[in-house]
């Protein structure tokens, strides 16, 4: 993978690599961090790495990001999860602030991706139009926020592999994979729906 990045992005991505080691490199760091492990998210942390000025990764520079692609906050994820870094809420955040670059006026831009690489924590909800809260209350439904799915894995991933083994889980027909040189490809072939889950692969 190091033969492909620029030497912008293996510096970069060395010094995520040397603040996840430092900061959450042995258990103990992890589970006063996450209340051992209950907490995909620390607050106090995310602030850190905004000061380090990471959140803004891939958003313009114009609203206080650093004006790289998809490809850096690739390596960013890449890092803080192989790193154990509880910062749970980029993923979404980082959807979110995209679909407000692109869809959304000016003056929200720069509202809500000035938050981002702040280091406030984004989600979009979605209902049907004018339902709201209360209609949902009325119908008896109850609002649950989940950050990066809600399964139990030690759990969940054994079962998907029982199923997979069972012919009940059709994986190829789910992921597409391609080289972390056609991020691009990826990215376009998710938005247009010609793919359900794009997957990169390093050689």
């Amino acid at each position: 993978m190091g033969s492909r990045l620029t030497e912008e992005q293996a510096a970069f991505a060395a010094a995520v690599r040397d603040f996840a080691k430092r900061e959450c490199g042995t258990r103990e760091q992890r589970d006063a961090l996450t209340g051992g492990g209950r907490e995909a998210h620390h607050p106090g942390l995310y602030g850190r790495l905004a000061d380090l000025g990471w959140l803004g990764v891939c958003l313009p520079e114009e609203y206080g990001g650093s004006d790289g692609g998809l490809a850096d906050a690739c390596l960013f994820l890449e890092e803080t999860a192989y790193g154990m870094v509880p910062c749970g809420g980029f993923v979404t955040t980082v959807i979110t602030a995209k679909a407000y670059e692109r869809f959304g006026t000016e003056r929200r831009r720069r509202e809500v991706l000035a938050g981002a690489v702040r280091a406030d924590v984004l989600s979009i909800a979605m209902s049907e139009p004018g339902a709201g809260v209360m209609a949902l209350l009325a119908r008896g439904v109850r609002l649950h926020g989940v950050i990066e799915g809600d399964s139990d894995p030690g759990r969940f991933v054994p079962e998907l592999i029982d199923l997979r083994r069972r012919g009940r889980f059709p994986l190829d027909a789910l992921v597409s994979t391609f080289p972390f040189e056609e991020i691009g490809a990826a990215v376009a072939a998710m938005g247009d729906g010609s793919v359900v889950k794009p997957v990169l692969t390093f050689t």
